[in-house]
């Protein structure tokens, strides 16, 4: 119950994490973005492609940045560290390079060793408050990079506001994500977004399953998947029930390629599911399918009497690899 607890005050740390976004950016020339995160942490950069089609986002889940963002200019780049606990070796390999090369770092964190590279280095530094899971402090990381990048706050007032109705509903009786939990059961989750703005939350709800629901579950997108993966549904999907994630603006052909996706399921005899974002706005939209499935995953964990909290495995794979806090 605490973790459902947790997921009913999203919508207020989405307003928390908008306020420690005050950072004073300067956002002049500005025209490459790299988010260096792992985990929970590192779902941010994923998050942000869609909400910035004018800039050239780069989420980085690794220890070094890849040779083609290595010459990027300075002037034209700003590099944000994120880790929750401030103690990810990939994302404290990735920011100290980063720094080495000249790029403006932004940090965020709870503290841990990031904080404390930040405050030697003179770096910009966005403390959030401490005590979650990594996995549930998206609204404290995500937040202030949107405010940090010029992110427009009537959308965010917008957003928010649905938000908080929307995630009262989830953890009521009878909510919708309880109803598709127990309407997946034991079949494996496949979750389908759309390329440029649900496909980073199809991999949301996807590491959510798995870490969560200690479940496996495969997320891809349209377009691509129409050009392989569909050859294998009608063969090799009876175990599996499809998730499709839908919103408002999605592009006319994508839109069509969902709807001919729909057919092509209901004849083969297979279980699929629509899951369509709230808001009135696109932030709202994926936020609300976000939301949709960490309350999803909840109710998988329940359903199997799983400890939503535990995460032994990770833990024993951090041990086994003499884990490094810097």
């Amino acid at each position: 119950m605490g973790m459902f607890e947790e997921l009913m005050a999203f919508p207020s740390r989405c307003r928390k994490g908008w306020e420690l976004g005050r950072v004073g950016v300067d956002l002049e020339g500005v025209r490459h973005v790299i988010v260096a995160g792992m985990g929970g942490s590192g779902i941010v950069g994923r998050l942000l492609t869609p909400l910035f089609p004018t800039l050239a986002i780069y989420p980085l889940p690794d220890y070094r940045l890849p040779e083609g963002l290595k010459g990027l200019s300075s002037e034209e780049t700003l590099f944000f560290g994120v880790s929750y606990s401030g103690n990810t070796e990939e994302t404290l390999s990735a920011t100290e390079e980063a720094h080495s090369r000249g790029f403006r770092v932004i940090c965020i964190t709870s503290g841990g060793r990031l904080a404390e590279f930040a405050r030697r280095n003179g770096l910009l530094l966005v403390n959030v408050p401490s005590g979650l899971l990594p996995r549930f402090a998206l609204g404290y990381l995500l937040f202030p990079i949107l405010r940090a990048l010029g992110y427009e706050g009537r959308l965010v007032d917008e957003a928010i506001g649905e938000l908080k109705g929307l995630a009262g509903r989830l953890g009521e009786e009878g909510s919708p994500a309880k109803r598709l939990a127990e309407e997946v059961g034991e079949r494996i989750p496949v979750i389908y977004g759309e390329e440029g703005s649900t496909a980073p939350v199809a991999y949301r709800w996807r590491t959510q399953v798995n870490e969560n629901a200690k479940r496996i579950a495969f997320h891809h997108s349209i377009p691509e998947l129409c050009h392989n993966e569909i050859e294998a549904i009608g063969r090799d999907g009876r175990g599996a029930h499809f998730i499709l994630l839908r919103h408002g603006w999605e592009h006319p052909r994508n839109a069509e390629r969902f709807e001919v996706l729909k057919g092509f399921l209901n004849e083969w005899g297979l279980s699929f599911t629509e899951v369509w974002g709230e808001g009135q706005n696109l932030l709202g939209q994926l936020l609300s399918l976000v939301l949709f499935g960490d309350f999803f995953s909840l109710y998988l964990a329940s359903l199997r009497g799983v400890d939503p909290y535990s995460t032994e495995v990770i833990e024993e794979l951090k041990r086994r690899m003499g884990w490094r806090s810097g």
